[in-house]
């Protein structure tokens, strides 16, 4: 290759490098981890875990659903969860969180507080959500 045609080639290599676009960057086809809470009570038989994969909007904006796992009948904590998606609908440029709830009987009982950040503007793929006791009131 000569001088000229590694001049011409040199700024395709360096936007390509730099994840501009949607699907730029390589992303897990998955986010997992763990729920835990630390209530001092078993989980009834009845109950089920929920965790869904959002895209981050903005202050004003409603999330966006990406995918969810639900896993009816959990066991006790550590919960262990893994939540699937196509890689292809990440963009490196959106914030992604994950929001967890146990449920029983159509009612969340436990809930994480807020949105765990996760796979792009540094954030991890694997997590630990803590869930707490949802308010009679707010269920």
């Amino acid at each position: 290759m000569n001088r000229r045609s590694a001049l011409v080639l040199a700024p395709g290599v360096l936007l390509a490098g730099c994840g501009f676009g949607r699907g730029a960057a390589q992303f897990p086809p998955e986010v997992s981890g763990t729920v835990i809470y630390r209530e001092r009570t078993a989980l009834p038989p009845g109950a089920g875990l929920r965790v869904t994969l959002y895209e981050t909007r903005g202050a004003n904006a409603a999330p966006a659903f990406i995918a969810e796992q639900t896993i009816p009948k959990p066991g006790q904590v550590p919960i262990r969860f893994v939540v699937a998606y196509p890689p292809s609908v990440i963009d490196a440029r959106a914030g992604y969180a994950l929001v967890a709830r146990i449920e029983v009987e159509g009612s969340t009982v436990l809930a994480n507080e807020r949105p765990v950040p996760v796979l792009t503007l540094g954030n991890p793929a694997v997590v630990e959500i803590l869930v707490t006791r949802v308010p009679a009131g707010a269920r």
